[in-house]
Order: structure tokens, then sequence, then C-alpha cells
């Protein structure tokens, strides 16, 4: 960022804190949190904003599927004519297990997005062009819906382990400290 650009951002900022519960099954329950510049909870309920960010991380997931289990960290092409057929190849190929993921979840009835990426892959890969579609394996909910708000004239603080203070970086620590509007509302 440019100085000039530094200089022009405002001197206060006010933001909301969402706190909420991650729980899986089999797995500790972990507390997370929002905090964003929507401060309005009337108009941008914290139910909502989970889910957002719930569907944000699954683009996260996307990509992680073509840079990693696709091999789309490097492309090997050395023209400009060859990086685009290699980057069509990958997308083509991305389409084509969405869609044996999608046949899954349809045949499953699950959303696609519960259905193993990998799976697909394999299946893919190791089936003979005859071989009907076995029930490919389904992956936990990674969020849970918010369930309930819980209300108190003083909210209690979620937990704050020291090791995930030591995790979080400094600038936010620094925001969830000035800001002026913190919404607790927890899940």
């Amino acid at each position: 960022m440019s100085k000039l650009r530094w200089l022009a951002l405002p001197q206060e900022l006010t933001l909301r804190q969402i706190a909420f519960r991650i729980t899986r099954p089999g797995y500790r329950t972990h507390w997370a949190w929002i905090i964003t510049t929507l401060t309005d909870p009337q108009r941008y309920s914290a139910e909502e904003l989970v889910q957002l960010y719930a569907k944000r991380w699954q683009v996260e997931v996307q990509f992680r599927d073509l840079k990693t289990t696709l091999g789309l960290k490097k492309l090997s092409a050395k023209t400009a004519a060859g990086v685009r057929k290699e980057l069509l190849m990958f997308v083509l190929l991305y389409n084509l297990v969405r869609q044996v993921m999608l046949e899954s979840a349809r045949r499953q009835q699950v959303d696609a997005d519960r259905i193993s990426f990998i799976d697909a892959v394999r299946w893919m890969l190791w089936s003979s062009p005859t071989e009907p579609m076995p029930l490919l394996r389904v992956n936990p909910l990674r969020l849970q819906r918010p369930t309930q708000k819980l209300k108190s004239a003083q909210p209690a603080s979620p937990p704050a382990a020291d090791a995930e203070a030591q995790e979080c970086p400094q600038a936010l620590r620094a925001a969830q400290s000035t800001s002026r509007m913190l919404d607790q509302t927890r899940f």
C-alpha cells in the first residue's frame, strides 16, 4: 500500500465481532470469529454472516481441489497458447469431476459439496467405462447451522486459549481491542 493511500484511510474503524462454535462429531469444539464492517445486526444478522462465511470457505476448498488434488500448483507449458490449453484442460477436468460428484450427490440425496472430490477423481481414474458409479464418500458438514442466540445483559466472552491468541494476527487483535461495537452473539 502506498503512503498516500495509507494516509487516506480513516483514523478509526467501527467493527463487529461475531463469535461462533464449530462442532463436528468426534472432534473438539472450536471457537471461530468473524470480524466485519457490517455493523447493523438487524440488516446483517449474525446467522446469515456465519452461513456466508461457510459458503466462502467452500470456495477455498474448491481452489485446494484444483491446486493440490488435480496438480494445478505449477503449469508446465512454456508458451501463452500452451498455458491457455493447460488451464482449459484443468477447467474441463474439474467440471467433469464436479459432474460425477453431482450425480453421486443426487443418488445419495446430499449436497454436492459434501461428496469427496478425491473419491470422485479416484473412481474416474480406476474404473472401467462400463462400471456403474458406486456411492462416493460423503464428507461431514464443516460448519453446523447456528442453532440459537444466547442473550444476556453482559454477554460472556468466548474462551480465549493462549495458543489461539498467539496465532491471531497482531492487526486482528488490535482491531478487536479498538472496535467500538462488539457483537458477542454466540451459537
